[in-house]
């Protein structure tokens, strides 16, 4: 039979401290791996992906622009003035608190002041009305004659308010 001791002569084995080293790197080896911080395991590819979605998202929102731009500059003259009328009409009503009445105490300034709302009332019921019977889309004369009429009365009215101190801006 095979003897070890005529195989391996006492060089070829390591010392007590080549042992102690060897399963040293051993155990660093298998040991298991630390968790990452804020649990994300592949920052490199997190990052990755966050500025993949903040590129697209702003590359959707550029699109979407684009389009809108597009749309908006192929509607015809009309619309686009109608557009104008309602755009300002907002504008200064957003400005000026047409509810509250500017130290009218007396009961003919109370009354004045509800005649000139109720006005307004019924100016955006006809404006809406006009809307509603012919589509917000037609360009024919008659139409756009008599919506900037009407655009144009509830102009007055807000200005004639503004001018006789029944509102303040």
């Amino acid at each position: 039979m095979i003897d070890p001791k005529d195989m391996y002569h006492d060089d070829d084995q390591p010392t007590r401290a080549e042992r102690k080293m060897m399963w040293r790197n051993i155990e660093k080896g298998i040991a298991p791996a630390r968790a990452p911080i804020f649990f994300i395991h592949d920052l490199r590819s997190f990052a990755y992906g966050l500025a993949a979605a903040f590129v697209i998202y702003f590359a959707a929102f550029g699109a979407w622009q684009a389009v809108k731009q597009q749309m908006e500059s192929d509607l015809p003259a009309e619309i686009k003035v109608d557009i104008a009328y309602r755009s300002a009409i907002d504008a200064l009503e957003g400005v000026i608190p047409v509810t509250q009445p500017n130290q009218q105490n007396t009961p003919q300034g109370t009354g004045i002041l509800t005649a000139r709302q109720e006005q307004l009332q019924l100016l955006d019921t006809a404006i809406a009305n006009l809307r509603k019977e012919t589509g917000a889309n037609d360009v024919s004369p008659i139409f756009r004659a008599r919506l900037r009429q009407l655009y144009t009365l509830k102009l007055q009215v807000l200005q004639q308010m503004i001018e006789h101190g029944e509102i303040e801006l």
